[in-house]
């Protein structure tokens, strides 16, 4: 007699009250108030058309879209162009989309989606605020979002729909290292699910997540499902991270891009609480999160640069003295990223490595140029992050720091940065840094900035204390330079004896071999690479401006093939083990068990 399978735990991701009832009946009508019907739109050529014209004399659907950036939006819309006008036309009625961009970016946008309907845009937004639209959005969602770990494919049906994205949303490793996701894949997940939510066709289905027996994915797949719970469902850190061990799961901690052993690891928490913590402190809003833009930069070919905060530091790989493709990596020159930096406010450029490129070629086009060398793959000295946190407290505008990789040196220092001004752990921020930057902090860095994380929070306290001391708020500009040069004490209070400068660029392993930031360097590069893609935002500005260069820059988009915006097919499906057991969470308020063998239950 066949052994009874075991009862797998079941838990809800998402938990909300049921949605009030929509009125129904005549009182539920309301006309369109005259001072909305008389607001202009604009069509493609910048021709203002009243909005009530529009369907005043017709019957039509008009869709309002967030903003053409928006990549829920570019996807729905793509959905929109497969409607046939010869269907609409049967039915006598007119498609229109609405969306708050400029007139210019009506055809790229058009051309990108392959909608051919009517569209008009509302670049003030004066009909979205009339009609009360706000910014944000809610999901609606009751109790429907589960995640699941599956030893066998499951099928969907009429009333539970399962998907994956272990095959779809991938890591690109350096070495050993397998995770977190970046913040492109993060964003990637959450436009999915809030898709999936708001389907009409799913409106009465489960939306099961589940992932395979790879313990790697396992990590990855949790640890968007978490990001998810915190972003959208306003799960605190500790909440998420306690749904998703809930049985008898486990999930392996994350490690550093190191070639290697590790004995130093960041779990799921770590993860969540610096999602959290970035909201909080404005790191990133994904209501105006340019995915486009992430993707396209981040990737060796087109400039290898990162945010880690907006509009304040941006990691990027080493310059060098010209373009090339050197020994298998992409070698960008000053001037191929003096364009982006102009675009983004970038003032100052840190170099961490040796002399690559002469820092006159940065000075000359306006920028402040500073050298901190400290060896490839070490911890630099309490001299150096002093001068590093100098440089950034009286920098007026945006920063960009590199060493070789852009990934050991440069996060370990503006991890320095974001401890003492955000008070965030070492191992939120290293968290934090990777999901940016992936492969960022590496080796003896991680516990350097453990070791570190008192004294930058005592020096953080300090300065926040100074801030707040001051009475006159016209001297509030001018107080961060003034308390550097307060005293030269050193946070225990002994007085710091005048140092001999480190000698610049006399690390013999950089002379004279290949450095950890050579082998990192070259690893992203040389990575498979998908359908080269161009940002929306070139798209878009293509048709408003141009810019020229004399040398290639990664501002540019000469020679690049538009990219499809939908999800890369899944891969090969799950080989099927012969252990049929289904571990299941439904993450939301209530906690249950649920007997499962065989066939969904839902």
């Amino acid at each position: 007699m066949a052994a009874p399978s075991e009862a797998p735990v079941t838990r809800q991701v998402s938990g909300h009250a049921a949605p009030a009832p929509v009125p129904s009946g005549p009182a539920s009508w309301q006309p369109l108030a005259a001072a909305v019907a008389e607001l202009p739109v604009l069509d493609a050529s910048g021709r203002p058309v009243l909005f009530g014209e529009l369907f005043r004399e017709r019957r039509a659907i008009v869709v309002f879209v967030r903003h053409f950036l928006c990549y829920i939006c570019k996807e729905y819309v793509e959905d929109l162009a497969k409607i046939p006008k010869s269907f609409l036309q049967e039915a006598n009625v007119t498609l229109i989309v609405i969306g708050q961009s400029s007139y210019h970016h009506i055809e790229p946008f058009c051309k990108l989606t392959g909608y051919s309907h009517e569209i008009y845009v509302d670049p003030e937004r004066e009909i979205y605020k009339r009609l009360g639209m706000k910014r944000g959005e809610e999901i609606a969602s009751s109790d429907r979002l589960c995640f699941a770990i599956l030893f066998s494919r499951p099928k969907s049906s009429s009333n539970v729909h399962y998907f994956s994205i272990d095959n779809e949303l991938e890591y690109e490793n350096f070495y050993a290292d397998f995770g977190p996701l970046n913040l492109a894949m993060v964003y990637r997940y959450c436009c999915k699910i809030n898709k999936k939510l708001k389907s009409i066709t799913m409106m009465r289905k489960k939306i099961i997540h589940f992932t395979g027996p790879d313990q790697r994915k396992q990590a990855n797949a949790a640890f968007l499902v978490g990001c998810y719970m915190v972003i959208y469902l306003g799960k605190t850190p500790e909440d998420a991270y306690r749904i998703l061990m809930f049985g008898d799961a486990t999930y392996i901690p994350f490690r550093d891009a190191a070639y290697g052993s590790c004995n130093f690891f960041i779990t799921l928490l770590d993860c969540f609480y610096a999602v959290k913590k970035a909201m909080q402190y404005g790191f990133f809003n994904f209501n105006s999160f340019n995915l486009d833009e992430y993707e396209y930069y981040e990737k060796a070919e087109n400039g290898d640069l990162n945010w880690i905060i907006p509009d304040r530091f941006l990691a990027f790989c080493g310059p060098h003295s010209r373009t090339r493709l050197e020994s298998g990596y992409h070698q960008h020159s000053p001037e191929a990223y003096i364009p982006y930096f102009k675009n983004h406010n970038v003032t100052t450029v840190i170099r961490l490595n040796k002399r690559m490129y002469d820092a006159k070629r940065f000075t000359n086009a306006g920028f402040d140029h500073y050298d901190l060398f400290f060896a490839d793959g070490s911890t630099p000295t309490d001299a150096i992050v002093k001068e590093f946190l100098d440089i950034c407290e009286n920098a007026e505008g945006a920063i960009a720091v590199h060493c070789k990789a852009g990934l050991g040196r440069t996060g370990t220092l503006i991890a320095c940065y974001i401890m003492k001004h955000y008070r965030m752990t070492a191992t939120e921020t290293i968290a934090w840094v990777r999901i940016c930057r992936p492969g960022s902090v590496i080796g003896p860095q991680q516990q350097f900035l453990m070791m570190k994380q008192a004294s930058l929070w005592i020096e953080g306290d300090y300065f926040r204390q100074k801030l707040r001391g001051q009475e006159n708020g016209k001297h509030r500009a001018a107080v961060s330079k003034l308390l550097l040069a307060v005293d030269d004490i050193s946070i225990n209070g002994v007085e710091n004896q005048d140092k001999q400068e480190p000698e610049l660029y006399s690390d013999d392993d950089e002379i004279s071999g290949v450095t950890q930031g050579d082998r990192l360097r070259a690893l992203k590069s040389r990575r498979q690479s998908k359908t080269n893609a161009i940002p929306l935002t070139v798209i878009l500005q293509s048709s408003v401006q141009s810019c020229k260069t004399s040398e290639p820059n990664i501002s540019g988009s000469a020679g690049i093939t538009k990219r499809t915006t939908r999800s890369a097919s899944r891969k090969s499906s799950f080989k099927r083990y012969q252990s049929n057991l289904i571990l299941k969470y439904q993450l939301g308020p209530r906690f249950g068990y649920m007997i499962h063998s065989g066939e969904p239950l839902l």
